[in-house]
């Protein structure tokens, strides 16, 4: 070994240590991030503590994920107790913190895929539109209007629901009134996926159907498919026919969900109660048409696959002779699919200042191993001389 390269291994592998020191304990979480089962949009922030130390933060993306990276304070020690934290959003009174992954050094500098899935209080609906009793109305409806018809509820303006609500009517209906007389505040469907299908199994009775449901079943048994998680909300309407004072009711059930991730095969089965609709001739789908699996009815949506962040609004309205509570729109929804799978983000190393100040010293520290060997170098040659 000539003593150039001696001269120079030997700083190199004193100064490496200095380099390296500065490089901080990190690990960076990535995935979705729910509230009562309901993803997430942007702009919503999520922090990390260790012992009661701010650990990092982030913001949520506008598909509802997010990628936070969490450093090791230096008051904690490897093993410590991560708590994850969501600022109170809109609409909700508090959110519980996630605690519960421990901090390890054996991660620093790694993708960690990490799902967050808070729960929280909502807060308090305010009170909506009367649900008087059809006909005579409530305290607050007023009676009157065109033809003596009764105007109960808030009046519909907006064209779209107008639209839906008109779709179900029968031929001759244009002249027409729409009024909300009551509303469910969108709720996540949180029971589990096998206790879902074990009720739905008890209700259905048509080869179709009892196919479909036995094969999600199954698929979930091994494993094949995870929960969908579905939002449902229920709102009636009283319409007023203006030409004839006749009067119709109509409530509409919405469901939505948006994938958490890339997903395949993505089935939405909803069986609904035949107090609700004696059979799907009673349904009318504005939107996405489901197959009918039973007259009963049992309905399903199916999807081949649905991008990460990419939301479904699947809506049906029922056409029923009396005005129904939305209490009583009660229906069994089965929500599954497969998460396609994806690599997971290309994991790089994060330097800190220290880090660059530590590889600063290294190249100051060669170049005056470099000086020193040329000094030696060129003496040796002057005395050869």
């Amino acid at each position: 070994m000539t003593a150039k390269t001696t001269i120079f291994s030997l700083f190199l592998l004193l100064s490496l240590p200095l380099a390296f020191a500065g490089i901080e304990d990190y690990t960076i979480y990535y995935g979705t991030v729910t509230l009562g089962g309901s993803n997430l949009g942007s702009g919503n922030t999520i922090s990390a503590t260790i012992g009661g130390t701010a650990a990092g933060s982030t913001t949520t993306t506008t598909s509802g994920e997010y990628k936070l990276v969490v450093s090791l304070p230096s008051n904690a020690s490897n093993g410590a107790a991560i708590t994850i934290s969501l600022a109170t959003p809109s609409g909700y009174d508090s959110v519980s913190a996630i605690t519960g992954n421990t901090y390890s050094t054996s991660n620093n500098g790694k993708f960690t895929r990490l799902n967050l899935a808070f729960t929280g209080t909502a807060t308090a609906a305010s009170a909506g539109t009367s649900e008087g009793a059809a006909g005579g109305g409530s305290a607050a409806a007023a009676s009157g209007g065109e033809g003596g018809v009764s105007t109960p509820g808030t009046k519909v303006t907006s064209p779209a629901v107008v639209s839906k609500i008109a779709g179900s009517l029968p031929e001759g209906w244009t002249n027409i009134d729409v009024y909300q007389i009551g509303s469910t505040k969108a709720e996540a469907v949180t029971t589990s996926l096998g206790d879902i299908i074990s009720t739905a199994l008890k209700e259905v009775t048509e080869a179709p159907a009892v196919e479909v449901i036995r094969a999600l079943q199954e698929a979930f048994a091994a494993n094949e498919i995870t929960q969908v998680i579905v939002t449902k909300a229920v709102e009636s309407f009283q319409i007023n026919n203006k030409d004839t004072g006749e009067i119709a009711y109509r409530s509409t059930v919405t469901l939505t969900f948006t994938a958490p991730a890339d997903m395949e095969e993505v089935t939405i089965v909803e069986v609904i109660p035949k107090s609700v609709a004696s059979s799907a001739d009673a349904l009318f789908f504005p939107g996405e048409k489901p197959k009918i699996l039973q007259r009963d009815p049992v309905v399903e949506w199916f999807f081949e696959s649905v991008r990460k962040g990419e939301s479904k609004d699947l809506s049906y309205t029922v056409s029923t002779p009396t005005k129904l509570s939305t209490a009583d729109i009660s229906s069994i929804t089965i929500a599954a699919g497969k998460e396609a799978a994806a690599a997971p983000p290309v994991e790089r190393k994060v330097f800190t200042k220290q880090a660059v100040v530590g590889l600063l010293i290294v190249v100051l520290i060669v170049l005056i191993g470099l000086l020193i060997y040329y000094y030696v170098e060129h003496h040796k040659s002057k005395k050869k001389k």
